[in-house]
């Protein structure tokens, strides 16, 4: 995948991952772009996909996180996004292709589909670190991160209106270099 792909996608913030009528999946996200927008969010459109993995886990602030919450399937995965109260960005540059990112998960993960045979050209690593509201005050925090092998990419407005990937990535390094020049 471009580089700038991840440059796009560098601080935007996780808010849903939803099956597609067509077989595909589409991971909403809210991101950084210049020109700005009223509306910051964005559709990933991963079409021809072969697997999908969720691992949610609450974090153990000073220990590292506990087991897998299960996920009995993407309507629990809506839900979960639904509740955070202080969703964070994710980090790190590079987010497409990374053989090495699922080798420190545990053998069993939330949710895991394989919608067709075979591994997928490409895959794509997102996360989301986040908190929700406790019963005793403040947030408990959670991360949830998820695995997507596919064929295709598309991106779209959150109203479904069509942005090409040379668009999407563009106006993510538009807000980098425009915040690095300050």
């Amino acid at each position: 995948m471009d580089e700038l792909l991840n440059v796009a996608l560098n601080e935007a913030t996780v808010l849903g991952l939803r099956p597609r009528p067509d077989g595909g999946v589409a991971l909403l996200l809210e991101v950084l772009a210049l020109p700005e927008t009223p509306d910051a969010r964005r559709e990933l459109i991963m079409s021809g996909v072969s697997r999908v993995r969720v691992l949610l886990r609450r974090e153990i602030i000073g220990e590292g996180y506990g087991p897998p919450i299960p996920l009995d399937g993407f309507a629990a995965i809506e839900a979960f996004f639904a509740s955070i109260t202080l969703p964070k960005s994710m980090y790190g540059w590079e987010f497409f292709d990374l053989p090495d990112v699922p080798d420190d998960w545990p053998p069993n993960v939330s949710f895991d589909v394989r919608p067709s045979a075979g591994p997928g050209s490409h895959s794509l690593h997102w996360f989301n670190e986040a908190g929700l509201d406790s019963e005793q005050g403040g947030y408990t925090p959670y991360c949830i991160e998820g695995i997507v092998e596919f064929e295709t990419l598309a991106v779209t407005y959150a109203d479904g209106t069509p942005l090409s990937l040379e668009d999407f990535a563009a106006a993510g390094k538009r807000w980098w270099d425009d915040f690095y020049r300050v």
